[in-house]
């Protein structure tokens, strides 16, 4: 959905690119399914279940709200690179990937 309705890119993707980092998140899942299966049942309880769901909530919004920063360093139509200094990006340079 973020692709379709914020993304604002300044050029295109190749095909082998798309396919590289598609790759990645594919094996970063599996990778991660196979961990996840590995908890032991003793740890997975309601509130646990809870915080992690609003945890992944919090993480989602912090996400979202960095793409729409980025989204509007482009509201002119530019191309050119401009660096934003709104949000956590006053801290750091890629929190729309550190939260998740």
């Amino acid at each position: 959905m973020e692709t379709l309705f914020v993304h604002r890119y300044s050029g295109y993707c190749k095909l082998y690119d798309c396919c590289f980092i598609s790759c990645g998140y594919t094996g970063y899942t599996i990778i991660l399914n196979i961990f996840t299966k590995q908890v032991p049942s003793l740890f997975i309880s309601l509130p646990l279940i809870k915080l992690g769901i609003m945890l992944f909530i919090f993480g989602e919004s912090v996400n979202f709200y960095h793409h729409l920063i980025l989204k509007d360093l482009r509201n002119d139509g530019s191309k050119e690179y401009k660096v934003p200094d709104k949000g956590l990006f006053f801290y750091i340079w890629c929190p729309h990937y550190g939260w998740q």
